[in-house]
């Protein structure tokens, strides 16, 4: 059986004022996975990191500059095209 490929995305938050580049200076992103879980741990081996304001990375006024994906993240993949200047993380995913 194969599962339905699913985007997540994930917006930077403008935390201190400023974004964070990715990838090819890129400041969002999408993966696609199995569930918003693995999406979030294959944002984290990007560079995306939660709880930064815990963790004395973020600006506590401006809040995290990330968080956790969920399924109302979800991005159809025929919409992908209209993410201009994410990041996209494709992968292969299996069951």
């Amino acid at each position: 059986m194969t599962q339905e490929k699913k985007f997540y995305s994930f917006r930077q938050n403008n935390s201190g004022g400023f974004f964070k580049e990715l990838e090819n200076g890129m400041f969002h992103l999408i993966v696609e996975a199995n569930s918003a879980q693995e999406a979030n741990e294959i944002a984290q081996e990007q560079g995306v990191y939660f709880n930064g304001c815990e963790d004395g990375l973020d600006c506590e006024c401006c809040g995290d500059r990330w968080y956790t994906t969920s399924e109302y993240n979800v991005v159809n993949e025929d919409e992908l095209s209209d993410y201009d200047g994410y990041l996209i993380i494709r992968k292969d995913v299996k069951t």
